[in-house]
């Protein structure tokens, strides 16, 4: 990569991490998060003018982008009306920083700043009003946050293993406090595919389809969620013990959204319905599920072209799985994929959701100019 490529994926990667600090540390969410993934966007596209894409890993997603833009200029035209800008930058964004996962590395002399600034955060968050945020927002960031920290801390000695034990419980409540019982469990689960992935994840086998239920298995789960509501099959029993374990309903509110979105999905499955429509189920369009996003706003394709793109970046981690760095990066990945299926996190925090796979592409480029591959 030339001089000209070097410093634009360096910016990319510092602004994107300072636009996340500053928008979900100073409650400039509400106010101004279209104004900072506009610009934001708008100086990733053009330093990304800069970058060279000529590997491997280039030229697929190249021919899947390709694909899907002209899906979208077709659906744009169809629903003109519909399909603004909101449509547009939420799905470019998501492309970019798939395209920008083999790009943009993890440096080493980056780990203590970027880790500082994931600490600060944290530190912050404390001070913060966060009655400004959405509860599940809130359990989204601190997940966030602690996936980051545990990732980037050096599991070397123990006293690191000490300070990883205790962020992680402090974590953990600190998402129970916000209510979020899916980050709360995609936390838990990280932090337990961090000591177990060794026995799991080099199997080609079992990571497919375990890709598969995170990716496919996220709009069965929604179709098989508003079945059993929609049919009343659950056990009453089972909807009165976890409203008192929990403070919870079983059916909490989105299966009414998610009912209702797959029905504007049958009506216009090649073009999707666009961002700017009005659900009778929800005051806004939230559809609390990622995929289920992808396939309602740009149609069965696109859909369908994205899991394509998220399963092939993360089976092609799967010939260095048994490096520590690269299997702990996925795991995080996968963590931000459960969370995904129940909110929009691939699409609202796409950046965020996909750093972990910058640092395991970081690790393979590590490896690859290793002259041999001598796995930690």
């Amino acid at each position: 990569m030339n001089m000209a490529g070097r410093f634009a994926v360096k910016f990319i990667l510092w602004l994107e991490l300072i636009s996340f600090f500053l928008q979900y540390t100073f409650s400039f969410a509400k106010e101004f998060t279209s104004v900072f993934d506009l610009c934001t966007t708008l100086i990733d596209l053009f330093l990304t003018t800069q970058i060279a894409f000529k590997d491997k890993e280039d030229k697929w997603k190249l021919k899947v982008i390709g694909w899907m833009s002209l899906v979208l200029l077709f659906a744009s035209v169809i629903n003109i009306s519909s399909f603004g800008i909101g449509s547009i930058l939420t799905i470019v964004r998501f492309l970019l920083f798939m395209l920008l996962v083999t790009k943009i590395e993890i440096k080493k002399i980056y780990v203590p700043f970027m880790l500082l600034l994931f600490i600060v955060q944290l530190v912050l968050m404390r001070f913060v009003d966060l009655s400004l945020y959405n509860t599940n927002t809130v359990g989204l960031v601190y997940m966030t946050l602690g996936v980051y920290i545990l990732l980037l801390i050096n599991p070397g000695n123990k006293r690191s293993w000490l300070v990883s034990l205790l962020i992680t419980a402090y974590i953990e409540y600190q998402i129970w406090l916000s209510d979020s019982r899916t980050c709360m469990a995609a936390f838990m689960l990280f932090v337990v595919g961090l000591m177990s992935s060794k026995y799991v994840l080099r199997s080609k086998l079992i990571l497919v389809l375990i890709m598969c239920a995170l990716t496919i298995g996220s709009m069965i789960y929604v179709r098989t969620y508003v079945y059993l509501w929609e049919n009343n099959l659950v056990d009453q029993d089972i909807v009165k013990e976890s409203m008192d374990a929990t403070g919870k309903r079983v059916f909490s509110g989105r299966e009414r959204i998610w009912q209702e979105c797959l029905q504007l999905l049958s009506e216009k499955p090649l073009t999707g319905t666009g961002s700017k429509i009005k659900l009778k189920s929800f005051v806004e369009v939230n559809l609390h599920n990622s995929m289920l996003n992808f396939f309602v706003i740009y149609g069965y394709v696109v859909g369908v072209l994205v899991m394509y793109m998220i399963i092939r970046t993360v089976l092609d981690l799967q010939p260095y799985m048994r490096n520590r760095r690269v299997r702990n990066s996925v795991v995080a990945f996968m963590s931000f994929l459960l969370v995904a299926f129940s909110e929009t996190n691939l699409v609202v925090l796409s950046f965020t959701s996909m750093l972990c796979l910058m640092n395991a592409y970081t690790e393979k480029k590590k490896i690859e100019r290793k002259p041999a591959y001598d796995n930690l």
